[in-house]
């Protein structure tokens, strides 16, 4: 797998993205994808400021060792934040700190597309291979894929890969049932939200009965 993504210009480091703002993280502890590059795979996400939930990531980036093709175009497609790293030993039981000296600081690259053109031959404009890798399979699972950003991302990988651009960044679905991916910061205070009006009520209500018994 290794030389074939060499052959594409692609990197897939062995390592996994920490991103501690409490934003990119999900109430069940996956990792929400907000940067988006424009292409027409994840260009709906921009337009309807949709997300895409994954599990732990792995940076997938242009591999600058790999030898020049000026046939070889190599984009990314979403990215960590400004915050985020990537680091080769993770332990989840333990606090993850930044080490400037062996991380890889971000933002970083979760996924990129690889696009090589053979160009015009014999008079004829010859269509090249087109290429999508992910870090995270996480995208795809059964229970991400029924995101709507998740199902869309993968759909549009899929079109754009065997040159559907026809059919790229048309919603796969009426929304008639929405999922909502709320971080544990947007949980925190929704739940504080949604707790202050019933204690304010409570505490109208004994003020109430207590003036009716004097």
């Amino acid at each position: 797998m290794e030389e074939l993504f060499f052959q594409w210009g692609i990197l897939a480091d062995n390592w996994i993205i920490v991103d501690p703002i409490g934003s990119s993280q999900a109430s069940s502890g996956d990792y929400i994808i907000r940067r988006f590059a424009e292409h027409p795979i994840t260009q709906f996400l921009i337009d309807y400021q949709l997300t895409v939930v994954a599990g732990l990531c792995r940076p997938i980036r242009l591999d600058i060792g790999a030898s020049f093709d000026a046939h070889r175009e190599v984009s990314p497609l979403m990215a960590s934040s400004n915050d985020s790293w990537a680091q080769r030993s993770f332990n989840p039981y333990k606090i993850a700190k930044f080490d400037p000296t062996q991380d890889l600081q971000g933002p970083l690259s979760i996924a990129v597309v690889s696009e090589h053109s053979l160009g015009s031959q014999l008079g004829l404009q010859v269509p090249g291979g087109r290429l999508v890798v992910f870090g995270s399979a996480d995208i795809i699972a059964n229970h991400h894929l029924k995101l709507l950003g998740n199902e869309g991302l993968f759909l549009n990988a899929m079109l754009w890969g065997v040159r559907r651009e026809n059919l790229v960044s048309v919603l796969p679905r009426s929304i008639e049932e929405y999922q909502l991916s709320l971080s544990r910061a947007q949980l925190g205070s929704f739940g504080i939200r949604l707790l202050i009006l019933p204690t304010i009520l409570a505490l109208m209500g004994v003020i109430v009965f207590l003036k009716r018994r004097r």
